[in-house]
């Protein structure tokens, strides 16, 4: 009867040590993907949909790596570079006293460092396409902090194969008691350019 048994947990250990190793293949995989996103001078396009508290609030986003975002949504136009951050009111782009790097969200490098260190259950969940680019799936889940908010987050991204780059991202996230899912394409533009407004 020993046998059988040391047969059993022969392969209860050696599946267990395959998920191990796939675990550490995917989280490899899912820095390697925002590694290859946040590099230096990279620029693209992201357009999202948020819903929270059944409302929904459409953005579009140009970034070029690692400080320089043109935010446009339902409600605002804000633009932040190094040489400060300007808000569009009735019209008139008004020059802030502050910068607000800190509020644009997960695509700072130091929101997405965050990401990553706090990264857990990192799985691959196989292949697909997206907007007909074909692109391997994975999910993770990770908590990172907006202005002193935390706030967690079970994110599904698409990497594009391709160019290793992420595609889509899906995610539902929590913070002050709030839920929120997020949808959002993203586009890679060399054309896009971010300065001071007139």
């Amino acid at each position: 009867m020993r046998k059988p048994m040391l047969s059993v947990m022969s392969v209860l250990l050696i599946a267990g040590a395959a998920q191990n190793i796939h675990a550490a293949d995917a989280r490899a995989d899912i820095s390697a993907a925002m590694h290859q996103m946040a590099k230096p001078g990279n620029k693209f396009h992201t357009v999202g949909v948020n819903t929270s508290d059944g409302k929904t609030m459409k953005s579009s986003v140009d970034i070029i790596m690692p400080d320089h975002f043109h935010v446009m949504s339902d409600r605002n136009e804000i633009i932040v570079i190094p040489e400060g951050s300007w808000m569009k009111h009735e019209g008139n782009w008004q020059k802030l006293p502050m910068d607000m790097s800190r509020a644009i969200g997960q695509f700072t490098p130091a929101a997405m460092a965050e990401a990553e260190k706090n990264m857990s259950d990192a799985k691959f969940l196989g292949e697909d396409s997206i907007n007909g680019e074909k692109a391997k799936t994975y999910s993770y889940a990770t908590t990172m902090s907006i202005m002193g908010i935390k706030s967690t987050s079970n994110a599904k991204i698409w990497v594009s194969d391709s160019s290793g780059r992420v595609i889509h991202m899906e995610s539902d996230g929590s913070a002050m008691n709030k839920t929120t899912h997020t949808v959002q394409d993203i586009t890679y533009d060399n054309s896009i350019t971010i300065s001071p407004p007139n």
